[in-house]
């Protein structure tokens, strides 16, 4: 497989790459740990996508304990799935987004885990920075089935009457999003159509180790063409601190959407 190369923009600038497509992959009992794994990958599989898409087709050889029903061929069984990507020089923040794949996903970077992810519907944000080195780096996702995942925690699994089998994948898009230091973490606009002005909600997270003072600047635009912009100096954020600020901005001449 090609090796992903991450091209950022500037320190500052914020970068997302995609990694969509073909990733290796290979399926092993879901006891093993990432020692206890062949390390072959011996086929490929599709990102978005599910475990019966890979080619050549997965091998899941049922073993005693295996009892067939609605997972079948898939109880007790995990898929690796590898990708490498390739830095010229590591950013402070890389975020693996794994947008959505069930049932709970585990990350390993260069070897090392990161973190586990339980929820089957909602995104993993996973900040592999740490883990990461210039030149080439392996990223794993071991993915389970559904009878490997911990239903006491809550998380929906999906559950249909009418279902047949319960194929398990990464189903949406995969991707690493490379910034620098404090990061956006979230946005949210709300606009009020009759005073003519938009509410900006954001997210700033300090994702090092020191204390730092930033400037945020916002701004609302028409394309190319700037409405309005204000800025917010002497932005104080502790050492892995996450903090909101909030500001409010004419919108000008907008067009509604609906009459």
């Amino acid at each position: 497989m090609q090796t992903v190369e991450v091209k950022t923009n500037g320190k500052q600038k914020r970068t997302t790459v995609s990694l969509n497509g073909l990733w290796e992959c290979e399926s092993d009992a879901f006891s093993l740990g990432i020692d206890g794994i062949s390390g072959t990958f011996p086929s490929l599989i599709p990102v978005p996508g599910l475990w019966d898409m890979a080619q050549p087709p997965l091998s899941y050889t049922c073993d005693a304990d295996t009892v067939q029903g609605r997972r079948g061929e898939y109880e007790k069984k995990a898929v690796w799935y590898r990708k490498k990507v390739s830095f010229g020089e590591i950013p402070e923040s890389v975020v693996l987004k794994i947008h959505k794949g069930f049932y709970g996903k585990e990350i390993y970077v260069n070897g090392t885990f990161v973190t586990r992810h339980e929820p089957n519907f909602t995104p993993c944000y996973a900040d592999i920075a740490p883990f990461l080195a210039a030149g080439e780096n392996e990223i794993l996702i071991k993915v389970g089935e559904k009878g490997t995942q911990d239903l006491s925690l809550g998380h929906p699994a999906g559950f249909d009457a009418e279902k047949k089998k319960y194929i398990p994948g990464l189903y949406d898009s995969v991707e690493l999003i490379a910034c620098g230091n404090p990061r956006i973490d979230y946005i949210q606009v709300a606009p009020d159509v009759k005073e003519g002005k938009v509410k900006v909600l954001v997210t700033l997270e300090n994702v090092s180790s020191e204390t730092i003072v930033d400037r945020v600047e916002i701004c609302v635009a028409d394309g190319e063409k700037t409405i309005a912009e204000t800025a917010i100096d002497g932005v104080k954020l502790y050492p892995h601190e996450k903090i909101e600020r909030c500001v409010e901005l004419p919108m000008g001449n907008f067009h509604p959407w609906t009459p």
